[in-house]
Formats: structure tokens, C-alpha cells, sequence
């Protein structure tokens, strides 16, 4: 007689918790999800919190935002597949005569993000 009361509480318990953590868990979605400028509205008040803006800008808007000019060219493969390149122009460069280009290539599963994406210390320009 123990035995089946405690194992229907147990079973009328569970689907209780069942039940609240999928409520719980669709409110904690819709509080964390993207607002406005796309921050992220629960984690702007944890304390240190840093919204960099670069992780939400694109490439351009990346290269653009250091004070370079930037081009994108689109190479079609004989697969059909769409490479996009971008090159990064200097405006304080006048004589180009001795300038050589360099090609960066990121890694696998990665993006051009990786080369631009850093301090003003360790860039790589």
C-alpha cells in the first residue's frame, strides 16, 4: 500500500515538474532572446558584462570601423559554390607601387572574423 501511494505522488510529481519546466524554460527563452540592438536583455546586467560590437557587424562594417576601406568581390567556383572575398584598402597609402598583397585564409569552420576581430595590439596590420 506504501509502495503505490509513493509511486503515484512520485508520478503525479513528475508530470507537475514535466509541466513547469517547459513553462519555465519558454520564459527564460523569450527573456533572453534578441532585443533591439540585438543585446542580449538578461545578460547586460550580470556584473562585467561587455557587449563588444563587433560580434554583431559584418566583415565590412568591421574593416570599415578600424578606418579602411573595404571591397567585396564574389568568385563562383565550377561547382557552383560562392566565395566571397574581401580586400582591405589602406586611404593613408598614396605610393601602391611597392605594396604586395597578402591572401588570408581561416581555418576550417571558421570566418574572416578571426583576422579581424581583435585588439589594436595584436592586429595583424
Amino acid at each position: 500500500m506504501y509502495y503505490s501511494c509513493v509511486e503515484s505522488f512520485v508520478k503525479l510529481n513528475s508530470r507537475k515538474i514535466i509541466k513547469y519546466s517547459a513553462i519555465l524554460t519558454v520564459l527564460f527563452a523569450i527573456y533572453l532572446a534578441p532585443v533591439g540592438d540585438y543585446m542580449i536583455a538578461g545578460l547586460k546586467y550580470l556584473p562585467g558584462y561587455y557587449h563588444d560590437l563587433d560580434t554583431i557587424r559584418t566583415s565590412v562594417q568591421i574593416i570599415e570601423s578600424r578606418g579602411f576601406q573595404s571591397e567585396t568581390h564574389y568568385i563562383t567556383t565550377v561547382d557552383g559554390y560562392i566565395l566571397t572575398v574581401n580586400r582591405i584598402v589602406n586611404p593613408y597609402v598614396k605610393d601602391r607601387s611597392s605594396l604586395r598583397p597578402v591572401l588570408l585564409q581561416h581555418g576550417f569552420q571558421s570566418s574572416d572574423k578571426g583576422w579581424l576581430i581583435t585588439s589594436a595590439m595584436t592586429a595583424i596590420s
